[in-house]
């Protein structure tokens, strides 16, 4: 928590891929704490391609069901 607040919170993401990770997880956050998020934040990489937006569009059915079982 403490080098997320440090080295993240609060700083500008100006990358495609950063705003797509940052964006995610404040979606999952909602009505849960950070520190469940963060815990499960590589999870939520792995099934969001490393917060790749090209790839994840790309998903098929499949993709999304397995994705959905890992968050």
């Amino acid at each position: 928590m403490e080098s997320y607040h440090d080295e993240e919170w609060g700083l500008p993401v100006l990358d495609e891929r950063g705003l797509f990770e940052r964006m995610s997880l404040e979606a999952f956050q909602s009505g849960l704490s950070w520190r469940n998020i963060l815990k499960k934040r590589d999870a939520f990489r792995a099934a969001f391609a490393g917060f790749d937006p090209d790839a994840v569009v790309q998903f098929a059915d499949a993709d999304r069901r397995t994705t959905a079982r890992r968050c």
